[in-house]
């Protein structure tokens, strides 16, 4: 089990340098070997032939993820100003209140997120923890997305690394240190928090049943949630869950951390439901490494044409750089542009969108597959979906 527990692969993007990616693309050097990878109790070899081999996917990954750390302050600025100019004054209190907020957004370190709500004020029967996804101006949310570096959990698999430290991982090196049964510290962390209320809801409601969701990367906390309740055998909340929904969900764990969790969610009176709208990027995303091996589990509930679904095995174009999808991709892009534009015109006012949220659908254009990630898409399935 300790050989186990040790096993990761941890990335460094913000140790990459010009001389790292030139030895590596074109000296071929094996990847765990560079100082912008940590890694420990992991043979390259086990994986089969040219796998220690330089492997460009991670190349890229690193990459974007240093471009992404670059823009984190900018884009962070940029995203205050447009959040205050959408809301104007009514929400911020005026100018200097703005300012104020935008530095002490900048000194916080925890940005993740969720909601917990009831569909009654007392004995109630559901229970709903929505997980908030990235958010579009925050860059460390993104380079999170595509984040290649995991960690063992033993028997459970690998999983994805930056995702489980946004839930409250104590030690990124070991999942027994980093997931304590009972956490004594000072620090609020979103997995005990949300653990020790959901316990306190159904101590309050009997028999009410629970629900976890989330979309981008609040789908994949929805979803790494209940792999830390399996591993704490908290029964009393596993039992009463009744379906994990998620929207726009990247990858987070390997084939292993698959099989355990369907197994797990595979229960009677248990649901999980992956919904990928066309060409998103994020449930692309971690890219097809061959080292991390990060893999989806399930099948996918498909959208495409005007929200059509359908249920697939898998989603088309798995490695987003698939040379075979370019078309579709740059196609769906201006399709989905037309959907924005017309939208409120055919289908009906709760189909109208925003100025904001044409403009974002024109990112697709120079992105596709980027503007198919938007919530207003997810709004739009549910809406013809009931």
């Amino acid at each position: 089990m300790a050989s186990y527990s040790s096993e990761h692969m941890i990335y460094h993007p913000e140790k990459l340098r010009l001389i790292d990616i030139i030895s590596v693309l074109i000296f071929r050097r094996i990847l765990s070997s560079s100082k912008f990878i940590e890694s420990h109790h992991f043979n390259e070899d086990k994986l089969g032939n040219n796998v220690a081999l330089p492997n460009l996917i991670t190349i890229l990954t690193l990459i974007i993820q240093k471009i992404l750390g670059l823009l984190y302050l900018p884009f962070k600025l940029l995203g205050h100003v447009v959040e205050f100019i959408l809301n104007l004054f009514s929400l911020n209190g005026g100018i200097f209140k703005l300012l104020l907020r935008i530095v002490t957004e900048y000194q916080k370190t925890s940005s993740t997120q969720a909601f917990i709500y009831c569909d009654a004020p007392t004995n109630a029967n559901l229970i709903v923890v929505a997980f908030r996804g990235t958010e579009p101006f925050n860059m460390k949310d993104w380079s999170t997305d595509v984040d290649l570096s995991w960690f063992s959990m033993g028997k459970m698999g690998r999983v994805h690394l930056g995702f489980m430290k946004a839930l409250g991982l104590q030690n990124d090196k070991d999942y027994i240190k980093g997931w304590p049964k009972t956490y004594t510290g000072d620090k609020v962390l979103a997995y005990y928090t949300i653990r020790d209320q959901l316990n306190k809801l159904l101590e309050q409601n009997k028999g009410a049943r629970i629900i976890i969701t989330g979309h981008s990367l609040g789908a994949a906390l929805a979803t790494l949630f209940p792999s830390v309740l399996v591993l704490h055998q908290e029964d009393a909340i596993w039992k009463s869950i009744f379906g994990v929904y998620t929207f726009g969900q990247p990858r987070v764990g390997d084939k292993d951390f698959g099989i355990i969790m369907k197994e797990n969610l595979n229960e009677p009176l248990k649901r999980y439901h992956r919904v990928v709208y066309r060409f998103d990027v994020v449930p692309r995303v971690p890219f097809d490494d061959r080292i991390s091996q990060f893999a989806h589990f399930g099948g996918c509930l498909y959208f495409s044409s005007w929200y059509k679904g359908e249920v697939l095995e898998k989603e088309p174009n798995q490695n987003y750089f698939n040379p075979l999808y370019i078309i579709p991709k740059y196609f769906n892009a201006w399709l989905d542009l037309s959907i924005g534009i017309f939208a409120g015109i055919k289908p009906g006012k709760d189909f109208k969108e925003s100025l904001i949220s044409i403009l974002f659908r024109m990112v697709g254009l120079l992105i596709p597959g980027l503007a198919s990630h938007s919530p207003r898409d997810t709004v739009n399935v549910g809406l013809t979906s009931t």
